[in-house]
């Protein structure tokens, strides 16, 4: 996503509950990467599976979402690969 600076401080018109799956996968990262990887390796590359799993688990489904907000995109769409790398590679927090 070319929109966001590695930088960023503030996600405007994102609901509570977005925030804090943003939160947890920010501030633990490594841990989510983990996921991911192993999700990678073990369906031979495609990505489904641990991380897939528990990131649908943390993020708000359609009901827990305001106006402003969109549900997580479907598994093996362009938009989610593009948010999983945006939060986990390219966002840096303050001091890293």
């Amino acid at each position: 996503m070319a929109c966001c600076d590695e930088r960023t401080i503030s996600f405007h018109y994102c609901e509570v509950r977005e925030q804090r799956a943003i939160h947890e996968l920010l501030h633990n990262r490594d841990e989510w990467r983990s996921k991911f990887s192993d999700s990678r390796r073990s369906s031979g590359g495609g990505g489904s599976g641990g991380g897939d799993e528990a990131l649908e688990q943390l993020w708000p489904g359609r009901k827990e979402l305001g106006g402003y907000s969109h549900p997580l995109p479907a598994r093996g769409d362009a938009v989610r690969g593009a948010l999983v790398r945006l939060l986990l590679y390219k966002i840096r927090l303050c001091g890293e």
